[in-house]
């Protein structure tokens, strides 16, 4: 990275400074976290050349969704879920288990975001026995607050449903009516957590919208064409496109217990 690329880095540096001096960014802890693990990113750039493009979103948390029924979807559940415990990174669900599922990877003040793990996961995942297939997309989840008040764009543009539900768990819709993406969020405490959860999906995939073609990150949001893994759940075996998330591919590393 050359003149203008180090000029870019100063000025993001310098930006991501500030806002950690608010003190109302350190009260928000996902975005602070990640603020932090970008300067160590900016920090670690060469500026040599050899750094190529960089994806700025490395740095960032996931949301994950996994559509889909069945052993297989179950099986990818939980192996997300042990690749980031394994970090010593959180993870939260935000629904139930009726598809599609919706769940969050927040990794901590040190080392890498969550993006720059997970991201390779976004395809197509079929179970090589029967068939079943399953749709997974990881999103860069940015850390920013999901406040109703501080929503981007119109407030008439976005609508917030609240569903009863016969177990008492709280249930939020809430959906971008201009794109059409739509979140769910379920809790067990507070209908303003289910709210803040749906929102952080929404928030997520407008974020992935946006991205410009030319952006590192486009191609795993957009990937074109859309990688295929066939699982062996018996074996634990992976055929096709290989992304690593924990050594040489995901399931291989998500025992059945």
């Amino acid at each position: 990275m050359a003149g203008s690329g180090y000029e870019t880095a100063l000025a993001e540096y310098a930006d991501i400074e500030e806002r950690l001096r608010d003190p109302a960014v350190l009260r928000r802890f996902r975005l602070a976290r990640r603020l932090r693990r970008e300067l160590a990113a900016l920090e670690a750039l060469s500026f040599d050349g050899t750094d190529g493009a960089r994806d700025r979103f490395d740095p960032y948390d996931v949301v994950i969704r996994i559509d889909g029924r069945g052993a297989l979807a179950s099986w990818l559940l939980r192996a997300c879920e042990r690749g980031a415990r394994r970090r010593g990174w959180r993870v939260e669900h935000f629904t139930g288990p009726t598809p599609p599922v919706d769940l969050a990877v927040c990794a901590g003040e040190d080392g890498p975001g969550a993006w720059s793990v997970f991201k390779h996961q976004t395809g197509l995942h079929r179970d090589a026995a029967t068939g079943e297939t399953v749709r997974v997309l990881v999103l860069p989840d940015s850390g920013e607050p999901a406040d109703p008040a501080a929503l981007p764009g119109d407030p008439a543009d976005w609508s917030i449903s609240r569903f009863c539900t016969r177990d008492g768990v709280n249930r939020i819709g809430v959906t971008h009516l201009p794109s059409g993406l739509r979140g769910w969020g379920n809790s067990a405490d507070s209908h303003h957590t289910a709210r803040d959860n749906a929102l952080r999906t929404v928030r997520a995939l407008l974020l992935a919208d946006g991205l410009d073609p030319d952006d590192p990150a486009y191609r795993f949001v957009h990937p074109g064409p859309v990688p295929v893994r066939a699982h062996d759940l018996r074996t634990r075996r992976t055929t096709g496109h290989r992304d690593p998330l924990d050594g040489p591919d995901l399931p291989q590393h998500a025992s059945d217990g």
